[in-house]
């Protein structure tokens, strides 16, 4: 890699695409150990220490596992020939921003699809909608049909295979059968694998962007994830994670542990449900980003917990539509803006 290659602009988009992995630390990445803190397995300060430690392994994992992730959304997402290393930085400080105004608003929103958002933003305004086709004219090669996959992945099997899950554990019995000091530790089992699997697909993604602005930079031959951006993003998405994050656990334990009709029996979020919440969206996260799906872990995990407590008792729909809103204005707010601002520079 030659650094000498590298202008100011592009050193400062690059320190923008750090800045927007850490803030993935502190508005996405306590949505893996969310359950755990419905559960009453993990505080959420606990929570936090966990997540922070399970995503920077994640992201390192993407050294010896390979950055699949990071390939999609480098290059098939827009083509990389029609963005310019300006633009990427829009949609960096875009996705920041709304980052920003989800922690303060306490609203998991999927930092996976505030990136795609601003991304798509700045191709349409540069390039049109071909910025957002692939060059080969195959739509099979597109990043977009990986992520039309992760979401049905994400948020109809998720939550659809959560509530079998917790389904057979109370048909069974098991739920009473097995202590619950023997689900909690059990759930502190499940709960690494969901906040490994954030870093490995989420944190791997900001390492695609990383790449293509080195790339287009001229700074690597071609679009190549190298190990020390890997290890640099796996640092700064975990020490991202330790500034905040409290907000979002306090929303899904509200929609799982509010009480939905006054006056009727309240049904806590239990660690059996986080542990069936837990396997199943690890399962999700870790395979998608196997396979280069870039999933959303806040769709996959509040889909998968709100399915496990479906199966003994109901989810406070209100918190439910609130989130659900979130995602929604995600991605107008991500793409109008960066939209708006990319347009300004032509």
């Amino acid at each position: 890699m030659d650094w000498s290659q590298l202008s100011l602009i592009a050193a400062l988009v690059l320190f923008l695409v750090l800045a927007a992995e850490c803030s993935n630390g502190w508005s996405d990445a306590p949505v893996g150990t969310s359950a755990a803190v419905a559960s009453g397995v993990l505080t959420s300060s606990q929570a936090l220490r966990v997540t922070a430690v399970g995503n920077f392994l994640g992201v390192l994992a993407g050294v010896l596992l390979g950055a699949a992730v990071a390939k999609t959304i480098g290059t098939g997402i827009v083509r990389p020939e029609m963005v310019s290393i300006s633009s990427i930085g829009i949609a960096m400080g875009t996705t920041i921003a709304w980052a920003g105004i989800a922690l303060v608003l306490g609203l998991p929103v999927s930092k996976t699809h505030s990136l795609l958002a601003a991304l798509a933003g700045i191709g349409f305004a540069q390039g049109g909608f071909d910025a957002l086709t692939p060059a080969s004219g195959n739509w099979r090669d597109s990043g977009w049909v990986a992520v039309g996959i992760g979401m049905f992945l994400a948020i109809v099997c998720g939550s659809a295979i959560a509530w079998f899950a917790a389904s057979v554990v109370t048909k069974l019995g098991w739920h009473e059968k097995v202590t619950d000091q023997w689900w909690r530790r059990l759930q502190l089992c499940t709960v690494w694998g969901v906040s490994s699997g954030h870093g490995f697909n989420d944190g791997l993604k900001y390492a695609g962007i990383f790449t293509l602005v080195l790339y287009k930079a001229g700074a690597i031959p071609e679009f190549h994830v190298l190990p020390e951006v890997i290890a640099l993003c796996a640092v700064v998405m975990g020490l991202g994670t330790l500034l905040g994050g409290w907000r979002i656990h306090q929303r899904l334990d509200g929609m799982v542990n509010q009480q939905e009709q006054a006056g009727s029996l309240k049904k806590p979020f239990r660690p059996y449900m986080g542990v069936c919440a837990e396997s199943t969206s690890a399962f999700f996260i870790w395979q998608t980003g196997w396979l280069g799906i870039p999933m959303s872990t806040n769709h996959g995990v509040v889909s998968s917990m709100a399915g496990a407590k479906s199966a003994e008792g109901k989810v406070h729909t209100s918190s439910i539509i609130r989130i659900v809103w979130g995602w929604v204005v995600t991605y107008v707010f991500c793409f109008i803006i960066a939209n708006l601002l990319a347009a300004s520079m032509l």
